[in-house]
């Protein structure tokens, strides 16, 4: 090859980087403006996930051609073209759309890696030169080991401060490297270290990926005919001012029953007027973290105001079209001190006694500053016999909004009684909150 001829390959090479670049943020942005990043099917994101693959390819191929001319004349590259970009633009959507599990995108990104080393062989010495001796081998593995261990550690032991309440729920994002680890390693014929995180990787993905699969019967709106009720909650965060955020979501999503935790006084007092078509309210708003809000169509019974031992609660009976349903609105304390563990773990063993004496189906919707890792959470599960809504739909982050990195954990729940069907959870994005707001469709059985 000469060298204008590589000059030119290289140029050519650019050119459809930027080409397959451009197209690819067009995709997105029009896929996003279709069907709407917070109300995937199952269909719709299979297809959002297979949109980029032709642009992605474009960028792939633009790379081989601007960094290794040599390697295009060879047959390698085109053997592992389609998987490079099939995965690569999987891997990317995933992230982006913080719906896929950790586990996914670490596997995503390994198997790239893998297929990238065997479209070019000539790289392998250099992953090997990166990787060559015991040393470095022993420091990765055990970084990996140890994080690992911890993590799945406090899964079943309970939090006694902040980091130990976060170590479980963190701990879910350890199979993105362990993958990676795994993937360079067996590239570079450090089998015994590849081995080690490949194991690391399964353990996390194993114990961290409860809602793993898709129900169709939980995670897409019932047709039967029967009558349902929509219940939304959203943290809509005690500093906002944004009250125009909050009329026009519930203008766009029509729910019946209206769940608001970390209500302010201001923005409680700016609604009084604005949600005419939901005239009954159970309000207690505050200047801190701890303000609640029901905001229904039909008559609020029976409703009670806390007390718990660390945030309130608000609960109501309300006689809806699809039954009667109990509703708490809750908000459990953030454990974000060694005192407020305290109060987050005390919360939840109060809320099973007030669960245990329901005799109307129930639904605990709101924020439970707590995730599947962590044990508090799953202990009161157990307790009071609830049922996730979401289990089966999918990998769902709730916080944080707003920040450089999308949503890691799901904070935000709905849990019913067996009395109850709940379908069709939906996740969406709150102007002004860092915490994404959760719909469900329910139903008295």
């Amino acid at each position: 090859m000469g060298t204008r001829q590589r000059r030119h390959l290289i140029v050519a090479g650019w050119l459809a980087v930027v080409a397959g670049g451009v197209w690819f943020v067009g995709l997105v942005a029009n896929a996003l403006d279709r069907i709407g990043a917070d109300d995937l099917g199952f269909v719709a994101a299979l297809g959002w996930a297979l949109a980029p693959l032709l642009p992605l390819s474009v960028v792939t191929l633009g790379l081989v051609m601007a960094r290794s001319p040599r390697a295009v004349a060879g047959w390698q590259p085109l053997a592992c073209f389609v998987p490079m970009a099939t995965i690569s633009g999987i891997a990317a959507v995933n992230l982006w759309s913080a719906r896929a599990h950790p586990a996914w995108i670490g596997a995503s990104a390994a198997a790239t890696l893998l297929l990238i080393g065997a479209a070019f062989p000539e790289d392998r010495a250099e992953l090997d030169g990166v990787l060559r001796g015991r040393r470095i081998g022993l420091v990765v593995g055990g970084l990996l080991g140890l994080g690992a261990g911890v993590s799945l550690a406090w899964r079943w032991l309970p939090a006694v401060d902040p980091l130990t309440a976060a170590l479980g729920p963190v701990g879910v994002w350890l199979a993105v490297p362990a993958a990676v680890v795994a993937a360079v390693a067996a590239l570079a014929s450090r089998l015994r270290l590849a081995g080690f995180a490949a194991l690391v990787f399964v353990a996390m993905s194993i114990f961290t990926a409860p809602f793993a699969g898709f129900r169709s019967d939980r995670c897409a709106p019932d047709d039967t005919g029967g009558s349902h009720v929509r219940v939304l909650a959203a943290n809509v965060l005690f500093e906002t001012r944004n009250t125009d955020a909050i009329v026009d979501l519930v203008a766009a999503r029509q729910p019946d029953i209206i769940v608001l935790s970390e209500l302010p006084e201001h923005v409680a007092g700016d609604l009084d007027d604005r949600l005419p078509d939901h005239p009954y309210r159970l309000v207690v708003p505050s200047r801190l973290s701890d303000g609640l809000g029901i905001y229904s169509r039909w008559p609020l019974a029976e409703t009670v105001v806390g007390p718990m031992i660390g945030n309130d609660r608000l609960a109501a009976t309300i006689d809806t079209p699809a039954g009667r349903l109990r509703l708490h609105g809750i908000h459990i304390t953030a454990p974000i001190s060694t005192d407020n563990v305290d109060l987050w773990q005390a919360d939840f063993e109060h809320l099973v006694g007030v669960v245990a004496t329901e005799r109307t189906p129930a639904l605990v919707i709101g924020d439970f500053n707590a995730t599947h890792q962590n044990v508090e959470l799953r202990r009161f599960l157990a307790a009071s016999e609830l049922v996730d809504a979401a289990a089966g739909c999918g990998w769902r982050p709730t916080w944080p909004v707003g920040y450089a990195v999308p949503p890691t954990l799901t904070l935000d729940h709905a849990f019913h009684s067996p009395g109850l069907a709940v379908t069709d959870p939906v996740f969406g994005e709150l102007d002004g909150s860092d915490h994404r707001w959760i719909e469900v469709q329910v139903a008295v059985d």
